[in-house]
C-alpha cells in the first residue's frame, strides 16, 4: 500500500531517532512520528512521504508506552521544545547513550563502540541560563511574544512561564509584551516586506549573581531606538535584578536572535558568571554553555579525556569564547585557542585577563589554515569542539598525517561525530565516548570522545 500526505495510519513505535521522533514501520517503510515513544501503538497522520521513509504527526495513542509520565509543563502539547517531557529522565539518559552507540555503529562503522552511561544534568528544571523569545503578529493588537508552536515553527504563542528558566523570566517577557503592544509599533515582517520593528527578546540569568541581562533585537530606525530606550527604562525600573539591558538592531533577513549593531545599553555591558572557579563576563551575543552546572561536568570529562599532567601543550580548535580552553589551561603547560569569530576571540582574551591566566592565548583564524601550518610548540593534545556540522571535510586527512597522540572531540551531534570518527579511522582509534546531558527533556546530545593514534 502506498502512502500519501493526509493518510491516517496505525503503527507500533520501536525506537527513538536522532532528533527525537518515534520510529515505527508501516508496510516495511520507516515512519517518523513526532512525540511518539517506543512501545506505544499510535495513530498518526502522514505529512511527508519520501522514497525510503515518511514523516507523520501524532493523532492519538492507542497503547501508551511503559513508564510514560505526565509532562510537567502546561505548554507541552503546543510548544515546539522539550519534546521528551513525557519520558522519565532515567530513560532519557539511556536513550541518549543508545543513540550515540547507534550513530557510531551505523554511520561510523565502529562495531562495538565504548560509550559510557550518560552523565546526568545536576538540574532537570530551571537549568537554562538563556532563553530566546520571538515576536510575531501583523498588527499591534495581535503582537505575540513567546515560543514557537509545535508543528508550526512560523507561529508563536504567548508564554509567561517556562519551567526551564527562572520564574522571573516569564514576568519580564509579559512586561515586555505589554509595553510593545502599547507602543503602537508592529512586529518586523521579513520575506521581502521588511517593515515593522520587533524581532527577538533574549533573557540571560547568571547562576553566580542571580542578575539578568535582557537583549531586545529590533529592526533599525529612530522609532525602534526610541521604543527600545523606553522599554529598557521600564524593565530596569520594574525589575532591579536586571543589571544589563541591551538594545541591538538587526537588518539581515535571517531569523537569528543576534544583533548586528548596539543602539543602547542601560547598566552593565556584560553579565557576570562563574564556571567552577573561572569568572566570565558575557556580552549580549556571546556564546556560553546554556546549562552552567552541566557545562562544568562536560569540561571535566574533556579534561579527563585529555589526560593532562601539567606538561602538555594543547590546541583547542573551534574554541568559541574560550571556556574549555581556559578550563584546560589550569592543567596544561600551554593552550592555544583557535576560532574564526573575532568577537568570540575578543571575549576569550578578556576572560583570560580577568582570571589572570597567562598560559592561554587565542587566535582569530581559520581552523583548517591553522592545522595546515606548523605549530610551535607542537601540540600534545588537540581539542576539537566543532559546530553541529562537524569538522571541515579536509581536517581529518591533515590530522591523520600530522596530528598528536591524543584527540579530544567535543560533539553536539552524534551523526557528525560518527562521520568524523570514520574519517579519522585510518590513523586514530576511538577509545571512549561519554555523553553528557546539557539539555534535559530534549533530544540534544553532547558528548566527549577520546581518539588515540594507532
Amino acid at each position: 500500500m502506498s502512502l500519501s500526505r493526509g493518510d491516517e495510519i496505525q503503527l507500533t513505535i520501536d525506537d527513538l531517532a536522532l532528533g527525537g521522533d518515534g520510529v515505527g514501520r508501516y508496510d516495511g517503510m520507516a515512519i517518523f512520528v513526532t512525540r511518539a515513544l517506543p512501545g506505544e501503538v499510535v495513530r498518526a497522520r502522514v505529512q511527508q512521504v519520501k522514497p525510503a521513509f515518511a514523516k507523520a504527526t501524532l493523532v492519538s495513542v492507542d497503547t501508551p508506552a511503559p513508564g510514560k509520565i505526565e509532562p510537567f509543563c502546561p505548554h507541552f502539547h503546543r510548544c515546539g521544545g522539550c519534546s521528551w517531557q513525557h519520558l522519565a529522565y532515567e530513560d532519557q539518559l539511556a536513550v541518549k547513550q543508545h543513540q550515540v552507540v547507534q550513530a557510531l555503529n551505523r554511520i561510523g562503522g565502529i562495531a562495538e563502540p565504548h560509550v559510557t552511561s550518560t552523565i546526568a544534568s545536576p538540574r532537570t528544571t530551571r537549568y537554562r541560563n538563556k532563553m530566546e523569545f520571538t515576536f510575531r503578529g501583523t498588527r499591534k493588537d495581535h503582537l505575540h511574544l513567546g515560543l514557537h508552536r509545535l508543528g508550526s515553527p512560523d507561529t508563536v504563542f504567548d508564554v509567561d512561564e517556562c519551567p526551564l528558566m527562572d520564574p522571573l523570566v516569564g514576568k519580564i517577557v509579559a512586561e515586555t509584551r505589554a509595553f510593545c503592544r502599547a507602543s503602537g509599533a508592529s512586529v518586523w515582517q521579513g520575506r521581502g516586506r521588511e517593515k515593522g520593528i520587533f524581532r527577538h527578546l533574549v533573557v540571560r540569568r547568571s547562576h553566580a549573581t542571580e542578575e539578568f541581562l535582557v537583549h531586545l533585537i529590533t529592526a533599525p530606525g529612530r522609532q525602534a531606538a526610541r521604543i527600545g530606550s523606553g522599554l529598557g527604562e521600564k524593565l530596569t525600573t520594574t525589575f532591579p535584578g536586571i543589571t544589563s539591558f541591551v538594545h541591538s538592531s538587526r537588518h539581515s533577513r535571517t531569523a537569528f536572535a543576534q544583533g548586528e549593531r548596539v543602539l543602547n545599553v542601560i547598566g552593565e555591558k556584560r553579565l557576570r558568571e562563574t564556571l567552577g572557579d573561572l569568572r566570565f563576563y558575557i556580552s549580549a551575543d556571546a556564546f556560553f554553555q546554556t546549562n552552567t552546572e552541566a557545562a562544568e561536568l562536560l569540561y571535566n570529562a574533556a579534561s579527563d579525556a585529555a589526560g593532562l599532567s601539567g606538561t602538555e601543550h594543547v590546541v583547542d580548535l573551534y574554541c568559541g569564547s574560550g571556556g574549555l580552553a581556559l578550563w584546560m589551561a589550569r592543567r596544561a603547560a600551554s593552550v592555544l585557542g583557535v576560532e574564526a569569530d573575532a568577537h568570540a576571540v575578543a571575549d576569550a582574551k578578556r576572560t583570560a585577563v580577568e582570571n589572570a591566566i597567562e598560559n592561554c592565548r587565542f587566535l582569530a583564524a581559520d581552523v583548517l589554515e591553522t592545522l595546515e601550518a606548523p605549530m610551535d610548540p607542537s601540540p600534545d593534545v588537540i581539542i576539537i569542539d566543532p559546530p553541529r556540522t562537524g569538522m571541515h571535510k579536509d581536517a581529518a586527512p591533515i590530522l591523520a598525517e600530522n596530528g598528536p597522540a591524543r584527540l579530544v572531540y567535543v560533539s553536539c551531534n552524534p551523526a557528525t561525530l560518527a562521520r568524523d570518527a570514520k574519517n579519522l579511522a585510518p590513523a586514530y582509534t576511538l577509545r571512549q565516548t561519554t555523553p553528557v546531558d546539557l539539555f534535559p527533556h530534549t533530544p540534544h546530545i553532547e558528548s566527549v570522545s577520546l581518539f588515540v593514534r594507532g
